[in-house]
């Protein structure tokens, strides 16, 4: 993403954001879109990018980008498991294949194990 220097003063990176050079004011460059993206914290809210932490003064060349940044561009959510990585899973786990497929796609429910220890066996 191109980036514009706001700052009234030089930022040297010093190789911070994966930058070699030093921003003068109202200079731009380039800096990967991995390190513009915002996050999602554990509670949902909107977590801020790199360059937001590090150089809150560095903002998009572009002006539409510009009245979003800060506000948008949350990541969002993966997708959940498909059956074959649940299927997977479950056999790493020691279920068997055939069980675990039909687990993964939902047609049979894993057999629930009462917490706690179990019985003692009497002679």
């Amino acid at each position: 993403m191109r980036m514009i220097n706001t700052s009234g003063h030089e930022y040297d990176s010093q190789g911070e954001l994966e930058l070699q050079e030093v921003i003068p004011p109202n200079g731009t460059c380039e800096i990967e879109d991995g390190y513009c993206r915002a996050g999602v914290t554990a509670n949902g809210s909107r977590r801020p990018s790199i360059v937001e932490r590090l150089a809150p003064f560095l903002v998009p060349e572009d002006a539409a980008m510009r009245e979003r940044w800060g506000k948008e561009e949350v990541v969002s959510e993966p997708p959940p498991p498909t059956v074959i990585q649940t299927a997977a899973n479950l056999v790493a786990e020691g279920v068997s294949p055939g069980v675990a497929e039909l687990v993964a796609t939902g047609n049979v429910e894993p057999v629930k194990r009462k917490p706690g220890r179990p019985p003692k066996v009497r002679e």
